[in-house]
């Protein structure tokens, strides 16, 4: 391919020595990757008046050929169309005294690859929004509407995801990409080599050499096992158990896939989150190509158990934070006797959500005022609300939380009564609010 067919990409030239300056001539303490393309390295670069993180993807010049050329220039094509957040973003490339280049935004935590037996890292809630975040990329290269064209990115494993600081992941490597018409994307297509990555790739596609849509579901379900198990997806040097794609659909119809799962990262799944999520998997691996869900479906789905797995882990904390809260119960008979049974007598404050009592309780051998907030039976969520807050506060201009009554189906909170009850209640009295005593609320307010 002559540059003349590349005029419209002049403007993502970056030139060579701004390169080598980035990377201080391609420092071996600069070499973050040795890949199959060449080397990538870490530098920085000034671009677009800023100081950038850059991943500068050298190509060996000993294997550079025609395949390879297209390779390189797929990608430029790819990445330089292809604006997503789930997606590397493309810098830049140099295409100069036999150099080829590409430059993308450094992602500082590199490879999924690397965190996969690492669940105090990538804890289960991480693995549910990564695989999200790699479903919407996806998702965004096979439907987006306003474009006429469709990806197949052929080329999906956890090597290929990486992660920004944040944990987000970043879909790269979109050299063996195919690019075909939005109206073609229930068809197959012909590629005639395929990658030799096996384990990680469709094996209708390695044998029949077609790709589709559905390959790429494949080698996302292998993903989706690798983050599940925490291995990666081929090991070498464990004959019996080299191929995941094989072990995973074994326990899976055995119902056994707790048995090579770790057991840190069992302990913190939500079992109807798991469910969900192994069943897309296996979904994936589907040896009928036609039967692998589509990508739409996996996003809706993969939200689900990442939303199933959020209330589990709300719903934990919230037990945990009740069990630390054991100190603060006050038995519902002590306030029926404090409140004279809630006399209508006793009622100091009626709302859309509670009525509050006023009353005298035993507490530590005194008998003080205090105020029971009664709140109504579905205020659930406000009542903890409200107990978290105030058992986590103390300061003199906040009221005193004394205790709390959560039995038979009440929800009381009960704190020290303010005698004078509301300021409201005084506004309008300028003998009994002064300006002064006014400035001294309004500060001890502000205190608070």
């Amino acid at each position: 391919m002559s540059s003349l067919n590349h005029d419209h990409l002049a403007h993502l030239k970056i030139p060579l020595k701004d390169i080598l300056s980035a990377t201080n001539n391609f420092a071996e303490e600069n070499l973050i990757e040795e890949a199959d393309f060449g080397n990538a390295y870490k530098g920085q670069l000034l671009w677009a008046g800023e100081l950038i993180k850059i991943d500068a993807r050298r190509f060996n010049k000993d294997e550079w050929d025609d395949e390879i050329q297209q390779q390189f220039w797929m990608e430029i094509s790819m990445l330089s169309s292809l604006k997503h957040k789930n997606l590397v973003f493309l810098v830049g490339f140099c295409d100069e005294n036999d150099e080829k280049i590409i430059i993308i935004k450094l992602e500082t935590r590199a490879s999924l690859q690397n965190y996969l037996s690492d669940s105090r890292l990538l804890t289960w809630v991480r693995r549910l929004e990564i695989c999200v975040g790699l479903a919407n990329g996806l998702s965004y290269i096979y439907y987006d509407d306003p474009r006429d064209f469709s990806v197949i990115h052929r080329n999906i494993d956890s090597l290929t995801v990486l992660l920004n600081d944040n944990w987000e992941p970043k879909l790269s490597e979109f050299r063996l990409s195919m690019k075909i018409g939005a109206s073609q994307r229930h068809l197959s297509f012909d590629t005639g080599k395929v990658s030799n990555r096996l384990g990680c790739i469709d094996p209708t596609y390695v044998e029949t050499k077609s790709a589709h849509h559905k390959s790429d579901m494949y080698s996302f379900g292998i993903v989706m096992f690798e983050l599940l198990c925490g291995r990666k997806a081929v090991i070498d040097d464990d004959q019996d158990n080299k191929y995941l794609a094989s072990v995973a659909v074994a326990h899976y119809m055995e119902k056994k896939l707790n048995e090579i799962i770790d057991l840190d990262l069992l302990n913190q799944m939500d079992s109807q989150s798991f469910n969900i999520f192994a069943e897309i998997a296996f979904d994936c691996l589907n040896e009928e190509r036609s039967e692998r869900p589509n990508i739409d479906e996996i996003v809706t789905r993969l939200k689900k158990a990442l939303e199933l797995q959020l209330e589990h882990d709300n719903a934990n904390s919230m037990s945990s934070r009740m069990y630390n809260l054991a100190h603060l119960k006050i038995h519902l008979d002590c306030i029926l006797s404090a409140t004279n049974n809630f006399d209508n007598k006793n009622v100091v404050l009626r709302s859309g959500y509670e009525k509050r009592y006023k009353g005298q309780l035993s507490w530590s051998g005194e008998l003080i005022e205090i105020t029971a907030r009664r709140f109504n039976r579905d205020r659930d969520e406000m009542f903890w609300t409200e107990v978290l807050m105030l058992s986590s506060l103390k300061h003199q201009n906040l009221v005193s939380l004394l205790g709390i009554c959560d039995e038979n189906g009440e929800k009381i909170i009960i704190t020290r009564r303010e005698i004078k009850g509301s300021l409201s209640n005084y506004l309008s009295d300028a003998s009994l609010l002064t300006w002064v005593q006014r400035l001294k609320i309004s500060v001890g307010l502000a205190h608070a």
